[in-house]
């Protein structure tokens, strides 16, 4: 029975996500989601009364399956150059996912009394990444890999970046004025026009295993 309840959790929490993306916070509904599960809309309401606590269960997970992994899952063993390419190519995969599209929704959410969802945004959602990019790029001050006057906030320009360039992959009407970039080259482009371009090439090179001078 306790699996049985897990497994119903697990298909609402997904069931959750796909209508946020779809009806956004003020639309979720127990019978959208009950319907999306494929599960009895009384069983919705039974496990969470209050549906806020389920879309918060569902948003929580989500992120921690994506920004999470992408931050606890980077090699410890690489250089801090390779190390922040990495990052920034695990973070800009993650936020291209369909989950990452449904939870941005709630950046618009107006109504959130008990502030909920700003925290789940500032602190589950951005501090992690902003706290890995930090120590990453203190890393590469201390090695004299690059010279920055201001190390802590190119760090947070970088993770602004990659997450604004999210907002515009899932909504780019938006951001019309926003500088277009092919999904595969926006990690370059971040990383050029915060660092420059000397310690761009060496991290694009040594994220990819390569020397300066294998470039193509």
């Amino acid at each position: 029975m306790r699996d049985d309840m897990g497994t119903e959790r697990i298909k609402l929490q997904v069931a959750t996500l796909a209508e946020l993306g779809v009806a956004g916070p003020d639309g979720l509904t127990a019978a959208r989601v009950a319907r999306r599960a494929e599960l009895p809309e009384e069983l919705v309401t039974r496990l969470y009364p209050d549906l806020a606590a389920l879309l918060y269960e569902s948003v929580a997970g989500a992120i921690e399956r994506t920004i999470g992994r992408a931050v606890d899952e980077l090699p410890v063993d690489r250089s801090a150059p390779a190390r922040l390419g990495l990052l920034c190519q695990q973070l800009w995969a993650s936020l291209q996912l369909p989950t990452m599209g449904s939870i941005f929704r709630l950046v618009d959410v107006e109504d959130d009394r008990h502030g909920a969802f700003e925290y789940l945004l500032e602190e589950m959602l951005l501090s992690r990444p902003r706290e890995a990019v930090r120590s990453i790029v203190a890393d590469l001050v201390r090695s004299g890999d690059i010279r920055l006057a201001n190390p802590e906030h190119k760090a947070y320009v970088i993770v602004a970046l990659l997450f604004a360039y999210g907002l515009w992959f899932h909504f780019p009407s938006l951001y019309p004025l926003f500088t277009p970039q092919q999904p595969d080259k926006v990690v370059s482009h971040v990383l050029l026009v915060t660092l420059g371009t000397e310690p761009h090439d060496r991290i694009m090179a040594a994220a990819s295993g390569r020397t300066l001078d294998q470039r193509t």
